[in-house]
């Protein structure tokens, strides 16, 4: 079924299909890959969340302060793990025999455009977000594939969300639909992890992160084969009809 993803447009539940079947087959690489970025940067966040919480001379605002920058040190991390897992996808679809160190430098060759994207992204929605929430979230669809933009077809930061945008632009509505399946099921995860017994140990603490980052890896499989699908199918027919129809109002300028 999968040799057909460069040829058929693929329903969500052959999506879905195919992104469980292609996690299972890299799930060696995917944890590995999750443990080598994820468990230093949680272990390091748990023992520095557990000093400022100890320490009476920290204040509400400091302990603020450090969620903003260790949010914005997970996102650092969280580029390169998602880099991996694209790359991953794209190998096992052409049947590359890549070993995982070398998807893992094909990946730092992406990570400081793919940051760079990711921070002019925040910058974006945010500033929609003081707008109104409508614009917030028909730009945030639209650039959804930023990152797969840069990784997939070599394009520079700025100019993935333009291509982001001509990719979804005819069908905004069902990569929306991506969007909530994704958001809900992270979410839904969080809620399940958030009702757990609590249990002051690191190593459930880890443990924990580690499950979740691997649920949002499986979702990265999932828009990644999207993107491929849609990049394949749409995007070059969209092309072709343009030039047919630059060459037919050339020929009726002629005429």
């Amino acid at each position: 079924m999968l040799k057909n993803i460069y040829k058929e447009d693929f329903s969500f539940w052959e999506i879905y299909s195919a992104s469980v079947d292609l996690f299972s087959k890299n799930f060696k690489n995917i944890l590995l890959i999750t443990l080598i970025i994820y468990i230093p940067i949680n272990v390091i966040l748990y023992f520095a969340s557990e000093a400022l919480l100890s320490s009476p001379e920290v204040s509400f605002g400091d302990y603020v302060n450090f969620m903003k920058i260790a949010g914005w040190l997970e996102q650092l991390i969280w580029v390169i793990a998602s880099i991996f897992v694209i790359f991953t996808v794209k190998e096992s679809l052409d049947n590359s025999e890549k070993t995982f160190w070398e998807i893992l430098k094909l990946s730092f060759s992406k990570w400081w455009s793919a940051i760079w994207a990711n921070i002019l992204y925040s910058i974006w929605v945010w500033l929609l977000l003081l707008l109104l929430i409508i614009p917030w979230l028909i730009f945030a669809v639209y650039w959804i594939f930023f990152i797969y933009v840069i990784v997939l077809k070599d394009i520079s930061a700025t100019k993935s969300f333009e291509y982001s945008k001509k990719m979804v632009k005819w069908r905004w509505w069902e990569i929306f639909g991506y969007w909530c399946f994704s958001f809900f099921w992270v979410l839904a995860f969080w809620f399940l992890m958030w009702f757990t017994p609590y249990l002051d140990n690191i190593f459930v603490d880890v443990t924990t992160s580690i499950a979740i980052d691997l649920v949002y890896l499986f979702m990265v499989i999932i828009f990644t084969l999207k993107f491929i699908n849609i990049d394949k199918n749409i995007v070059e027919e969209w092309e072709d009809k343009k030039l047919e129809n630059k060459k037919e109002i050339m020929s009726n300028v002629e005429l």
